[in-house]
């Protein structure tokens, strides 16, 4: 004699929690979260978290200053911020650089 057992009606819910959980799991970790960090001089779009955004910001707004004494001037104008896309792997900048018809990286 065949016997069937009855599921309780809470448990296609939860699998169906457990799924969903795990798919939107998976989907994050494919998408790169993207970040816009911004000084009055520079906006950086990034992928690596903000500490590394604040870190670009600094890198080139101390850049910024080396230049001004360089140049002597004690006023900089920037009428727009420069906009900087800091990727966070060097794989990712492979994908997005421009090639050369021999395959390697241009520097233009």
């Amino acid at each position: 004699m065949i016997t069937r057992t009855r599921l309780r009606p809470t448990f296609p819910i939860l699998l169906l929690c457990g799924v969903v959980v795990f798919v939107s799991t998976l989907a994050s970790a494919a998408e790169p979260q993207w970040i816009r960090v911004n000084s009055s001089h520079f906006s950086v779009l990034t992928d690596a978290g903000d500490k590394k955004g604040r870190e670009v910001i600094l890198r080139f707004e101390q850049m910024r200053a080396v230049f001004a004494q360089l140049l002597m001037k004690t006023r900089l104008h920037m009428p727009v911020p420069l906009e900087i896309i800091a990727l966070k792997t060097d794989k990712e900048y492979a994908q997005v650089v421009p090639m050369s018809p021999t395959n390697s990286p241009t520097c233009s």
